[in-house]
């Protein structure tokens, strides 16, 4: 049984201690202990890094605005709400820098740090909060802290700050038990206060909680009038947490709110393929004990973003939960409620088809800037470990401490990844780039010059130079045409995000994305285009290029399917379709740049999802149509799903308005055509 204690012993400050230790021994395990290497790739990994030295160099006044990068020049935007700002977390990689580390082991012991403050969030919660036993407790927290599902996530490093999520999911639970609005007004300032560290885990969070709410309410036949009866007091605590939430939130949203303003969010089929499927909770790569479970990846689209795999021992403490939950021996207890909120998070993100709950979700103003849905999982983590956390505790007899340590072992067994498994990128390596940048800038560059860089030999992907590009425009305290983030801005071509085409071809399309962000003519010097020895001085004007468009307002389409699936070759077909366009408007090819139009089709069967987009063959009239051939590779045995959408660079897919359906007889297609 759990008993409440009034201080803490040695042997608990040594437990935790040693906790800690363990956890930096482990996570040296994959950073070598010399440092040598950071947890992500060249691409994200680097780009996180770039996000908190830019905070870094506003906090000391070398940056004028928190907000605006110094990439992608010289777009207007607030482009570091294009992706996670790490305004919560950069006092802590601050801290780092001011006692005298370099950028990149800050960022290093920056992540150490993010690892160390979830486990003393998580076992704080455990055990001073929901008083559970010493072990358990660790466990719980050891749980949360380095599960399978973390560790898989390294490759995105913003998803490891969620020390508030603990205090989140407790605070509701005791308003929803308590009825006390003023643990309502505490939930509002720890979501607040995860949105600084991290918005998706705060996005998510706010899914579950609202789940929590209904279960809670539909296990206890309660009305929502039943929480209304407050004192004043306790209204006007409220109103304080309420209003210190906003004071700390609204800053941190309204620049995101532009963005998504000026972008759009994510489209439903976008968001199919990263919804978690049956064998998304059964997948991992990094397993050594159950290693046949990465076979399963190969029937999962996007199989890297559904790593969701807990261990099978959580899985069965969770099921026996959930079977007391049935049997009402759960409740109300916490450890009932958390079990039953997990089970419907897990029905309501899951996929079936093109079919899932959270498309009523996906209405509400933020969550559809959230691709990645399978990522819930890292939030759920915390309410698994209270169902760990509790069924630990409550072991009774003789035996129970050996019981207590059997089980905690092989939770942890199951949890282990050996070094090697997790990716990681080399420090010097990522030095090494950015140095080369700078040294072949650094002699062309003349005071007030701005550059964009192009690598003479391709040796890393596109990204890599772009980010290398951005770090050394910090450093170098410049900025640059280059950019990589979550979103890129209008008329920022493909041309010019990979470097595709000789240079006067891509100086043509940086031509084009300058005079668009330069209507007012603040760009006063010119933009040197570095490739090399090659040598490119462009001058950005007011003049509007010809292929500057509107969007399109009307947003309906017609598809019409003018032939049965066609074989190519043994696993190869194609479909004839007529795109009409039924509206007062000019279709524009996405050749065309800002506001062009593609099409969109995605292939739905047994094997998973794929999305396809190809561009409209030339612009479309009003009331004109056009004849358009699609490969539809590949198919698999039984139903094929095929769904069709416009897209307009920049604003969105025509199909977030209205879905309907049509049945396509002979091989057992059916067709979704979508308008909006």
């Amino acid at each position: 049984m759990r008993k409440e204690f009034k201080f803490l012993p040695i042997i608990e400050v040594f437990s935790v201690i040693t906790s800690l230790f363990l956890i930096i021994i482990y996570l040296l395990s994959f950073l070598g202990f010399n440092l040598e290497n950071i947890f992500g790739n060249l691409g994200d990994g680097v780009f996180n890094h770039y996000v908190l030295e830019h905070g870094y160099q506003f906090l000391l006044g070398n940056q004028p605005d928190f907000w605006k990068g110094n990439f992608f020049f010289p777009v207007p935007l607030f482009t570091m709400a294009f992706s996670d700002n790490h305004a919560g977390t950069l006092p802590i990689f601050a801290f780092f820098r001011v006692v005298g580390y370099d950028s990149y082991t800050a960022y290093q012991l920056w992540m150490i740090a993010l690892f160390a403050i979830n486990f003393l969030a998580a076992y704080f919660t455990l055990r001073r909060l929901m008083k559970y036993q010493l072990v358990a407790s660790i466990v719980g927290g050891l749980f949360f802290t380095l599960a399978l599902p973390v560790m898989a996530k390294l490759g995105h490093i913003q998803l490891i700050p969620r020390f508030f999520l603990p205090f989140i999911f407790f605070s509701f639970f005791q308003f929803l038990a308590r009825k006390n609005i003023v643990y309502l007004g505490y939930t509002a300032l720890f979501i607040a206060l995860q949105y600084a560290i991290g918005i998706y885990m705060a996005i998510f969070s706010v899914e579950i909680i609202v789940i929590m709410a209904v279960a809670y309410i539909a296990i206890h036949r309660l009305k929502v009038k039943d929480f209304f009866a407050q004192s004043s007091r306790d209204l006007k605590k409220f109103s304080v947490l309420t209003f210190i939430s906003l004071v700390i939130i609204v800053p941190l949203l309204l620049p995101y709110l532009q963005i998504s303003a000026e972008y759009h969010g994510r489209s439903w089929s976008e968001l199919l393929t990263m919804m978690p499927q049956l064998g998304s909770w059964f997948y991992s790569t990094l397993s050594p004990v159950y290693p046949w479970l990465s076979g399963i990846g190969s029937g999962l689209p996007m199989a890297q973003e559904h790593e969701l795999f807990v261990g099978f021992i959580p899985i069965l403490l969770l099921l026996f939960a959930l079977i007391g939950v049935y049997k009402r021996t759960e409740v109300p207890s916490e450890r009932g409620l958390f079990a039953l909120t997990i089970f419907l998070t897990v029905l309501l993100v899951g996929k079936i088809g093109v079919f899932a709950l959270h498309f009523f979700f996906y209405q509400l103003p933020g969550f559809s800037s959230i691709r990645a849905v399978t990522r819930i999982v890292i939030a759920l983590l915390f309410l698994l470990a209270i169902v760990i956390s509790h069924f630990l505790s409550n072991f009774e007899g003789k035996r129970r401490w050996l019981l207590l340590a059997l089980l905690s072992l092989l939770i942890a067994g199951e949890q282990f990844v050996p070094a090697g498994k997790v990716g990681t990128y080399s420090k010097e390596e990522a030095k090494l780039v950015v140095r080369k940048v700078i040294e072949t800038v650094q002699p062309i560059l003349q005071e007030g010059e701005q550059f964009f860089f192009i690598p003479e030999k391709m040796n890393y992907p596109f990204y890599v130079y772009q980010l290398a590009s951005m770090q050394a425009a910090l450093e170098m305290g410049v900025h640059t045409v280059n950019g990589y983030s979550g979103f890129t801005p209008h008329y920022y071509s493909e041309d010019i995000v990979s470097f595709r085409g000789s240079t006067p071809a891509i100086a043509r399309e940086l031509q084009k994305y300058l005079n668009f962000y330069n209507q007012e003519g603040s760009v006063k010097s010119p933009i040197v285009i570095i490739k090399g020895s090659e040598v490119i001085k462009l001058m950005p004007t007011q003049e509007m290029v010809s292929d500057q468009l509107r969007p399109v307002r009307q947003y309906e389409y017609d598809v019409q399917f003018l032939q049965k699936p066609q074989s190519i070759n043994e696993d190869s077909y194609e479909i004839k379709i007529r795109l009409s366009n039924p509206g007062s408007e000019v279709w524009h090819s996405g050749e065309r740049g800002r506001f062009g139009l593609k099409l969109s089709y995605t292939i739905e069967n047994a094997n998973g999802v794929k999305e396809n987009k190809i561009m409209l063959p030339h612009d479309i009239n009003h009331g004109a149509g056009e004849e358009i051939i699609l490969n539809i590779t590949p198919l698999a045995k039984g139903e094929n799903k095929i769904s069709i959408d416009l897209i307009q660079r920049d604003t969105g897919l025509f199909h977030a308005r209205q879905i309907r359906f049509s049945e396509m007889s002979g091989k057992k297609f059916s067709t979704v055509l979508n308008r909006f």
